[in-house]
């Protein structure tokens, strides 16, 4: 019997490096949830839930690749089947799989490029690269989101490892399989079928001369079979043609080029998405140049073909280009071919250099690498940490929901905040994930264009803002800060305030049971007998209870505790007590019904409001030891 194998030091850094990677991702993986920070997550989400809902005439998405779709057709369930509602209701819970399968993605990128490293005979570039695709800061913050530039970078990644593997081993298919990931990488986004060309070129290399006899010329037939066919189906299915990006395409000439915005892309492409300075980057190209005529064909095909396939999608997205706040995700899918593609230069130049000279270089590269890698290890695991401390626009997305559940008002959102985002972010379900209802909003206003009672005339009940200044206002409410007054941890996000545009019906000064404070009341209904009144009261907490506190409401005579009617349950609907913590938060009670007797004489009566220990059943008192706070009724 054989001793088993210890595993080699080469497989046990790329394992490293796999949970490395694997640790960037899901390391607040979360952030922001139930808001969506990412607009086109939301999109999407909202989109796919349509379409498995069968409600085609609202999607306003009916010509995206079908790729990210498919997938939100598997996340989408098992997102159901943990939280029990529906995506429309839980955007978030399927969100939550979507980014677990984009890391997964994403670490199966990382081992084919190990793999592709190991191929082409330098197993520490194999590495390297897997490292910078996982930890290089921009490129994770564009792959790690529940979108198609993980996928994308899959399809092209694995065209590039089948097509070197069919060009080493003549097999037919290993082509096939480049250009099936080809189309993968199409199936997510269009503008990628520059990824064919990988699996495509090799079938067309080994080919020619195309008039000699040739199995390869089937082997390319019908990869151009299988191309044709999937255009064909995609085009009848999707109508991609109305996609703004391709209505762009269409409409920008094919000649002159567009220099201008190639150069930008290409500043992005390499300084901002990959973290390499522009000279060094085209320097390091400029020596593939020098040293590709030098190299085996197979090595100088390979990297012939990164350089065509880099500069096709460059200039296929200076054309689809609609938005330069999108040109960091335009660039991520090719990021690997760009690393590539002067990375092996890099190695080829120590491989041609002897003695001393090659030990310098080899060293100059050792260590530059080792800063460039761990500087972005570093980088990414500090702007990890920064997705795991508590989010304003998950606090308030959270909080929201028992508030706004009840009423039918809108919401002005203050034009200070940034391009209204942080609103549709919480409180739009097809822009931001809000758990319920979709609200109106009003965004480019501001509370002083029209008096208060007339916004609330006008149905907008609450403010959205980035100011305190309001909370000296006497005709609004100051609900909630975000993040709380008290708070000594480092929040991410903006901060914010929500107010209501009116205050409560009967305000008190100085009244308190325990720490809790009581700052007024509203009471509904007729005081007649048979007749039902519905009291809300609002809470402030010095401090949180320790405990779950309940809420009583009894009818009693004007004098002495006889109780003639009554109504218990929690103070706060979906907020237990202990977890008032924020001194300055105005707590709007659940509403408290209490109908009178029909037998009830008419005269002046108390209603007795007062908090209890659910668990002792000890009740709060105020400084004189009363365990109420007393409501002078009249019935009539």
């Amino acid at each position: 019997m054989k001793p088993a194998r210890s595993p080699s030091a080469f497989t046990l850094v790329a394992a490293s490096i796999l949970l490395l990677g694997i640790s960037l991702h899901l390391v607040g993986h979360d952030d922001h949830f139930p808001s969506i920070d990412e607009f086109d997550e939301a999109r999407l989400t909202w989109n796919g839930y349509l379409y498995r809902q069968g409600r085609l005439s609202e999607i306003d998405l009916d010509d995206y690749p079908p790729g990210i779709f498919a997938v939100h057709r598997l996340a989408q369930p098992l997102g159901e089947a943990q939280t029990g509602r529906v995506t429309e209701l839980e955007m978030a819970a399927a969100l939550r799989w979507m980014r677990w399968f984009s890391a997964a993605v994403n670490l199966l990128s990382a081992a084919l490029l190990i793999h592709l490293g190991r191929a082409l005979g330098q197993p520490p570039l194999g590495l390297g690269l897997a490292l910078a695709s996982l930890a290089l800061p921009n490129l994770l913050s564009q792959t790690r989101l529940a979108l198609t530039e993980s996928y994308q970078v899959l399809g092209y990644v694995a065209a590039l490892a089948f097509a070197w593997r069919a060009l080493r081993t003549r097999c037919a298919r290993y082509a096939l399989l480049s250009t099936l990931a080809g189309l993968m990488a199409v199936l997510f986004k269009y503008s990628a079928f520059p990824a064919l060309g990988f699996g495509c070129g090799v079938a067309l290399l080994l080919a020619w001369p195309l008039w000699k006899p040739s199995r390869w010329r089937g082997v390319l037939l019908a990869q151009l079979v299988l191309i044709a066919s999937t255009a064909v189906v995609w085009l009848s299915q999707f109508d991609s043609l109305q996609i703004p990006e391709y209505q762009a395409f269409t409409n920008k000439p094919l000649w002159p080029l567009d220099w201008a915005t190639l150069s930008r892309l290409l500043e992005v492409s390499i300084v901002e998405q990959l973290g390499w300075p522009l000279l060094a980057w085209v320097g390091a190209f400029g020596l593939g140049l020098l040293l590709v005529a030098r190299r085996h064909w197979h090595e100088r095909s390979l990297w012939i073909g990164l350089a065509l396939g880099f500069g096709l999608h460059l200039w296929l997205v200076s054309r689809f280009l609609v938005y330069w706040e999108g040109g960091l995700r335009y660039a991520a899918p090719y990021a690997p071919l760009a690393l590539l593609l002067v990375a092996l230069p890099l190695a080829w130049m120590a491989q041609a250099l002897r003695g001393a000279l090659r030990l310098a270089w080899s060293g100059l590269v050792v260590v530059l690498a080792f800063v460039y890698l761990g500087s972005a290890v570093l980088n990414s695991a500090a702007l990890a940490e920064v997705r795991t401390r508590p989010s304003t626009l998950a606090a308030i997305a959270t909080w929201a929901i028992p508030i706004l559940s009840e009423d039918e008002y809108s919401i002005l959102v203050d034009r200070t905040i940034y391009h209204a985002k942080l609103g549709q972010r919480v409180f739009s379900r097809d822009r931001g994930g809000y758990r319920g209802d979709d609200w109106e909003l009003f965004y480019v206003r501001t509370l002083e264009e029209k008096a208060v009672a007339q916004w609330v005339s006008e149905g907008v009940g609450y403010l959205l803002d980035s100011s305190l200044s309001r909370a000296d206002n006497p005709d609004i409410l100051l609900l909630r800060r975000f993040p709380p007054s008290q708070t000594t941890q480092t929040w991410q996000g903006p901060s914010l305030v929500f107010y209501r545009l009116w205050r409560p019906a009967h305000e008190l000064k100085g009244v308190q049971l325990g720490q809790i404070r009581l700052i007024g009341y509203d009471l509904e209904g007729q005081a007649s007998p048979g007749q039902t009144l519905r009291l809300r009261p609002y809470w402030q907490a010095a401090v949180p209870y320790d405990g779950q506190l309940q809420v009583y409401l009894h009818l009693n005579p004007l004098s002495g505790r006889d109780i003639l009617a009554q109504a218990d349950g929690v103070p706060v609907r979906d907020r237990p007590s202990f977890t008032w913590d924020d001194p300055t938060e105005t707590l709007i009670g659940a509403p408290l019904s209490i109908v009178l007797p029909p037998d009830l004489p008419v005269g002046e009566y108390r209603l007795l409001l007062g908090l209890y220990d659910l668990v002792s059943g000890a009740r709060l008192l105020d400084a004189q030891g009363r365990d109420h706070v007393a409501i002078s009724l009249t019935v009539r």
